[in-house]
């Protein structure tokens, strides 16, 4: 593997991790403000810390002292492709998933003067939309479990 696909997986590992703080922050802002919706917010946090571990566990695999990770790519491109693609879709899906809460908390920052019966009636509408991002880092995070316990072998 060259030191170019190294310094990119890394980095890529770098930018979701970000993303996932982020990503944190702004859960923790909306389930202030939607006192209600804390198991649905609380579900999605959870799953994004457990993404957020594997990523760091992923990046310490990458940043191997031996250099036995970039051997195994080097031989292995199927297994640099899982990789890839598996950064990418967690990537895909933390981008939506921003999208979506800057989105709610812009218009939950416009509603700040509204009743809460209102605001309800808004989050409930967009929950089937944090159900779906909930449904899909789910299975990235499983995705991302299995790739660390195959590179971890």
């Amino acid at each position: 593997m060259d030191p170019i696909t190294a310094i990119g997986l890394v980095a890529s590992v770098f930018q979701i991790v970000a993303n996932c703080g982020r990503t944190l922050q702004s859960l923790t802002h909306l389930k202030a403000r939607y006192k209600f919706a804390g198991a649905t917010l609380d579900a999605l946090a959870s799953e994004v810390e457990q993404v957020k571990d594997n990523l760091s566990h992923l990046k310490e695999i990458f940043e191997d002292k031996d250099h036995s990770f970039s051997a195994i790519l080097h031989s292995k491109p199927e297994l640099k492709d899982t990789v890839a693609k598996t950064l990418r879709g967690c990537e895909g899906v933390f981008k939506l998933l921003s999208a979506d809460l800057q989105k709610i908390s812009a218009s939950s920052a416009e509603s700040r003067q509204k009743l809460d019966f209102i605001r309800m009636t808004s989050f409930i509408k967009n929950e089937k939309i944090f159900d779906d991002r909930l449904t899909q880092i789910r299975g990235h995070q499983a995705a991302l479990t299995n790739l660390c316990q195959l590179l971890s072998m």
